[in-house]
Formats: structure tokens, C-alpha cells, sequence
């Protein structure tokens, strides 16, 4: 059971690295990242959004 759980653990951190550096490399729409991970994403999301309506 333990180790069920860290393996789930380990496959979502890396499922979020993968997104990010996949984010990063290939500049993904921001609603299709969403599709992926909705969970994981959207805080990441809402601060990228705040920093661009503060460059406008």
C-alpha cells in the first residue's frame, strides 16, 4: 500500500515537471495545459496571468 502511494506521488511530480518544461519549450496554450492538469496548473496559471496584466 505504501508503496503504491509513493509511486502515485512520484508519477504526479514528475507528471508536473514534464508539463512544466513541455509548457516552457513549447510555449503550450495556457487552456490547453489546463486540459492536462487542471489541479496542478491553475495556481500556476492565475500568477501567470496577474504578471501579464501587470506588463500591460
Amino acid at each position: 500500500m505504501l508503496h503504491s502511494c509513493l509511486f502515485l506521488l512520484s508519477f504526479l511530480l514528475y507528471h508536473r515537471i514534464f508539463l512544466f518544461i513541455l509548457k516552457r519549450s513549447f510555449s503550450i496554450d495556457k487552456n490547453q495545459a489546463q486540459i492536462f492538469a487542471p489541479g496542478f496548473l491553475k495556481r500556476d496559471l492565475v500568477v501567470e496571468k496577474n504578471k501579464v496584466s501587470e506588463n500591460d
